[in-house]
């Protein structure tokens, strides 16, 4: 039986394993295209999680 996946290895939005994590100033991690997409489509730089304002010098990669 294969081990199990930690629930913080996927992607709030996109519900799938995180391939290039970031984490916003917020704290949140996401993956980088899918919070890319999001922020597009909504019009608005705010974290889906906690509605903070988010400028994009405020992602960082997550590769830990």
């Amino acid at each position: 039986m294969p081990p199990k996946i930690p629930a913080e290895f996927y992607c709030p939005i996109s519900g799938e394993i995180m391939q290039e994590p970031i984490i916003t100033s917020c704290e949140h991690n996401f993956e980088a295209a899918a919070l890319s997409t999001w922020i597009y489509a909504s019009g608005d730089a705010k974290c889906p999680c906690c509605n903070a304002a988010l400028g994009q010098q405020e992602f960082k990669l997550n590769h830990e």
